[in-house]
């Protein structure tokens, strides 16, 4: 039988930096908005494994990015566009 994960979601309010606990993480599957000032981030994850600390950042346009930041994707909330990274 295949290993298999679950499509879980993670949803926070607009921050400059957010550590949410999450189990693995095999991969992260998008980002976006469902409600305005919170961004989602939807991952494939291993739901019966240890849970960590994952740290996100969040960035406008034209603001400073840590070259280590590995990005996610972008986000459209209203006027806002904010990108997401990892670290």
């Amino acid at each position: 039988m295949a290993l298999e994960g679950r499509v879980w979601k993670f949803e926070f309010a607009v921050n400059d930096r957010v550590t949410i606990d999450m189990p693995e993480v095999i991969a992260f599957v998008g980002v976006g908005t469902q409600r305005p000032g919170h961004i989602c981030i939807w991952a494939v994850v291993r739901p019966e494994t240890q849970r960590r600390e994952v740290t996100f950042h969040v960035r406008g346009t034209g603001h400073p990015v840590p070259l280590d930041f590995v990005p996610l994707g972008l986000v459209f909330d209203g006027t806002y566009v904010w990108h997401v990274f990892r670290q």
